[in-house]
């Protein structure tokens, strides 16, 4: 053999080489895939029980740390319920506000929570003994009824918002069970529906019903304005969430989820990743924020009547895995904290002067 048919030789077996570590990635990909979409396809959810009745609408559900305590609304009054094995079991009711409540938020870090309603007052509420919780004073900075709220990872600030289209920021202390205001954020022109705080915690979004997504930037201990997002279409929306430091999702009223992605700056409208949902002649409300689970990789978002489960899949793209049908468009619901049980209120619509036929229903979320 010659000196160049050595050569050649030789370059005959690289390309033989580079060619099988192509087909061997294409396969592992094509691999990869199946079992994902297997794993999404056997994605499944179960009804356990729908056996509690509650007449009055619930605006609000949320778990504490253990997911071994649940609070929810009956209109003024905040109800405290065992969650143990799927059962619920009420242990109490607390009275404190005396318009609706809207926001409930558990602590992650102790069995507290932060309480916001319609008669513009916030309140911190603490466990004193098992069936008992202190509420600390209203506070009111707000003018109006207040639509959504979220804390801080360390629980030290807590964000409000709602009708007086300003955004509060209080320093937050669940072991004195106090809040301290601290500063206001105004740029939007409507109420204020969502709020959303990315992972490191150095963005805040905000969505109003001025039809704008802000974004707020965090410099020092300071909060301010970075710039207001441009979106291929500008409509009511009423839920808004980021998913990590440089993504977050809006949902459209006209039946759209829509991705953000952040690039040299400035949160950018990602066309690819855009979901359709279910149309119909419903009008959506802002109860039941889109609830995000990453240890599970779960997306729980509730658009009118309907309540989707969404999957991120490996190659960055979302799809829904499961939906639930509810029998009105004023659900309002969440998850435990390891992603195993959903739960929500829900009742036929109610017309004046009827009695609702409301309940809570929980559901199993597992992979078989």
């Amino acid at each position: 053999m010659t000196l160049q048919q050595q050569d050649e030789f030789q370059e005959l077996k690289r390309s033989l080489k580079l060619l099988e570590k192509s087909d061997l990635k294409c396969y592992t990909e094509q691999e990869s895939r199946k079992n994902e979409k297997n794993k999404n396809d056997n994605f499944d959810i179960q009804l356990i029980d729908n056996k509690i009745i509650q007449p009055e609408p619930c605006r609000a559900i949320s778990f504490n740390n253990s997911n071994q305590i649940m609070i929810s609304t009956s209109n003024s009054i905040i109800r405290v319920f065992r969650f143990s094995n799927s059962i619920i079991e009420e242990i109490c009711q607390l009275d404190g506000h005396s318009m609706n409540v809207y926001v409930l938020i558990f602590s992650k870090l102790s069995n507290s929570f932060i309480s916001g309603s319609a008669d513009s007052s916030i309140r911190c509420w603490q466990q004193t003994e098992p069936t008992q919780w202190k509420s600390s004073k209203p506070y009111k900075q707000h003018s109006g009824y207040i639509e959504c709220a979220i804390i801080n990872q360390k629980e030290n600030l807590l964000f409000s918002a709602g009708e007086d289209k300003i955004i509060y920021i209080w320093k937050l202390n669940l072991i004195k069970n106090y809040l301290e205001y601290q500063t206001q954020l105004i740029q939007h022109q409507g109420k204020i529906d969502a709020l959303s705080l990315n992972q490191s915690e150095t963005f805040l979004v905000s969505f109003g019903y001025d039809k704008r997504i802000i974004i707020w930037k965090k410099e020092g201990n300071d909060w301010i304005f970075n710039h207001i997002v441009k979106q291929s279409i500008y409509e009511n929306g009423y839920r808004v969430k980021f998913l990590r430091d440089e993504l977050f999702l809006w949902v459209a009223t006209k039946s759209f989820v829509y991705f953000f992605e952040l690039n040299k700056g400035v949160f950018q409208e990602k066309n690819d990743k855009a979901i359709e949902l279910q149309k119909n002649h419903l009008f959506d409300t802002f109860l039941f924020p889109i609830l995000h689970n990453p240890n599970q990789n779960l997306i729980i978002i509730r658009h009118k009547n309907f309540i989707y489960i969404i999957r991120e899949t490996q190659d960055n793209q979302f799809q829904i895995v499961k939906s639930i049908s509810c029998q009105w468009n004023r659900v309002s619901g969440t998850i435990t904290n390891d992603g195993q049980f959903l739960v929500f209120w829900d009742c036929k619509e109610v017309k004046k002067n009827e009695s609702s036929n409301g309940s809570y229903f929980v559901y199993r979320l597992s992979v078989n």
